[in-house]
């Protein structure tokens, strides 16, 4: 372990906020992950005999309007709402490396097209973006993926472009440029792999907006049609019901803040760890 890492271990380390994030980030992830293995029920099964159930030993967190088991389909949901999210953080991270780089690099026309884009991306509100594709569009989980990540790169583009322009001046580059090497091999091979740091603990903050942009859609109506299950798709469905059975409102609402909290302490705990100044 190189001591650089071991530094900024330890500075993670010093931020507890992070650790219980990590900590409960762990225990959404396992539990989705393992759903059907840990799910007492599975999520779409219908028991009219116990229909809007609060809490109780045979359902822990109680049932919906048609006697599904509230825990059971909280567990699928999260394995849905946590890999698009975690889908749209990547593809979005990707896409801004990309073009962001290229921008930084070349300059001239190819910055000046990339940069007109990001600030008209930007300029837009995402959330009215995405409800008035997904209204136009038959959503399945691979198409909102690309749909919020095709709404989510320009912040990526915009940090590694000045990553780029930055380290476009440094002494290495110059010698690769000198040694002959291809602008491709430079910029993938030598420049952008420089930017991972910044861009690391973006595309962590990413992943906590993507999963409120996706409940969002769901509570307005827009996000993946039922009978697939989202944290948001659960909101939605427990719109009528706020009065009479609040559970179904209130453990998905609570899941949802637990885990955009929980990214966002563990975003803040990599700023600290890969920043030396920290100190």
């Amino acid at each position: 372990m190189t001591d650089r890492l071991r530094d900024g271990l330890r500075r993670f380390a010093r931020h507890r906020l992070a650790l219980i994030g990590l900590i409960i980030l762990v225990i959404l992830g396992l539990g989705s992950g393992f759903a059907p293995q840990v799910a007492p029920y599975e999520p779409d099964a219908i028991d009219p005999r116990n229909m809007l159930d609060g809490p109780s030993t045979e359902h822990w967190l109680g049932t919906d309007d048609i006697g599904r088991d509230v825990l059971s389909r909280l567990l699928h949901a999260g394995r849905v709402s946590l890999t698009l999210a975690l889908g749209v953080a990547l593809l979005a991270v990707a896409m801004g490396m990309i073009l962001g780089g290229l921008a930084g690099f070349f300059r001239g026309w190819v910055d000046t097209v990339v940069s007109t884009l990001i600030d008209t991306m930007l300029s837009v509100p995402v959330l009215a973006l995405a409800m008035v594709a997904s209204a136009f569009i038959e959503l399945t989980t691979w198409r909102l993926i690309l749909i919020l990540s095709l709404v989510s790169w320009p912040t990526i583009a915009r940090i590694t472009r000045g990553q780029v322009l930055s380290i476009s001046e440094w002494a290495f580059v110059e010698a690769a440029e000198v040694l002959g090497f291809s602008n491709g091999r430079i910029l993938l091979r030598h420049i952008l792999p420089n930017t991972l740091t910044p861009v690391i603990v973006a595309g962590s903050l990413l992943v906590a907006y993507a999963i409120l942009i996706e409940s969002a859609l769901s509570f307005l109506g827009f996000g993946l049609p039922p009978p697939t299950a989202t944290w948001g798709g659960m909101l939605n469905a427990a719109q009528p019901y706020y009065q009479d059975a609040p559970w179904l409102a209130v453990f998905p609402g609570l899941v949802i803040t637990l885990a955009v909290a929980s990214i966002n302490f563990v975003g803040e705990g990599l700023r600290e760890a890969v920043n030396p100044r920290s100190d």
